[in-house]
């Protein structure tokens, strides 16, 4: 038998509530600094993890644009999206609130620093990776 990690809480909120708690704080914690570690590498915003158990979100973190018209960061992210996912990161770009994207262009090839956020040149890339 296999069992996800949110499924373990989920079965010992059941018969160990006190240990299911310690051990979701700690997955919390985890979650949270990995997310941390995400928006940083995508230049967004994050959102702590929290344990929603198995039957909603199960534990996860939110991320939201940074910028107003922040596009959605890099392809590979694609696969993580729900059902509404970009149209939500999208309208979420649009927030008054945000401060305006930065005018300014990348120094490695002269594209505004938007567009080679979207689609990074490879000395982004090398930085990212560095």
């Amino acid at each position: 038998m296999q069992m996800r990690i949110d499924e373990m809480i989920d079965a010992l909120e059941l018969c160990q509530p006190d240990r299911a708690e310690r051990f979701r704080v700690m997955l919390e914690a985890i979650g949270t600094e990995m997310a941390a570690s995400i928006a940083q590498h995508y230049d967004c915003l994050h959102g702590d993890a929290t344990h929603e158990g198995k039957g909603f979100a199960g534990l996860c973190a939110p991320f939201r644009p940074k910028y107003q018209g922040q596009p959605f960061p890099e392809p590979e992210l694609w696969g993580y999206l729900d059902d509404g996912g970009q149209a939500e990161w999208e309208d979420q770009a649009q927030d008054a609130d945000l401060p305006p994207l930065p005018d300014f262009t990348c120094t490695a090839c002269g594209r505004p620093e938007a567009d080679c956020s979207a689609n990074p040149c490879p000395a982004v890339i090398a930085d990212r990776e560095a």
